[in-house]
């Protein structure tokens, strides 16, 4: 029964977490302050997988109208990104989907460990390597990973935790 709970929570986090990375606009982020008519200007710039947002502030002040989000030119890797934990995301649903099956039809027989244990595995790995893909492209430009970053490497951990889990209770 624990393995099926594991399985769970595991997956219904993950997939959360994947889902709140691909609608946030919060991957990476930096500051400008930018000269010119007013020096107490700071742009407050923000990027997630679809979308480039920059906030304006004028002395402190939130500016609304000088604030806004656009659509940014989508090059190969970050589509492999977004290939890659979509692809995830439907491993962690299948292992959902497995676990759900197994606990209302097939009690009885023994839990089966290695199909579990594969599609979660398999789920870790595609997001470990788009996670790695972003991370290695991003290296060298002047930027900050924010929590949009953070929740896609929770879903690796989330994984790798509920496989070692899943594999104790023997």
């Amino acid at each position: 029964m624990i393995k099926i709970i594991v399985t769970f929570v595991t997956c219904f986090v993950s997939v959360l977490m994947i889902v709140l990375a691909f609608a946030t606009t919060h991957w990476n982020q930096h500051t400008t302050r930018e000269a010119g008519f007013d020096a107490n200007q700071i742009h407050y710039h923000h990027e997630g997988l679809f979308e480039r947002c920059f906030d304006v502030y004028e002395n402190d002040t939130f500016v609304d109208s000088k604030s806004n989000c656009m659509n940014i030119d989508i090059e190969a890797w970050n589509v492999i990104v977004m290939i890659l934990l979509g692809i995830s995301m439907l491993f962690f649903i299948l292992a959902f989907v497995f676990a759900t099956v197994y606990s209302f039809y097939t009690r009885r027989s023994k839990y089966p460990l290695v199909t579990n244990c594969s599609l979660v595995g398999l789920a870790a790995l595609g997001a470990f390597i788009a996670m790695m893909i972003y991370t290695f492209k991003l290296w060298e430009n002047d930027v900050f990973f924010s929590w949009s970053y953070g929740a896609g490497w929770t879903t690796v951990a989330m994984a790798l935790i509920g496989i070692v889990l899943i594999m104790a209770d023997r």
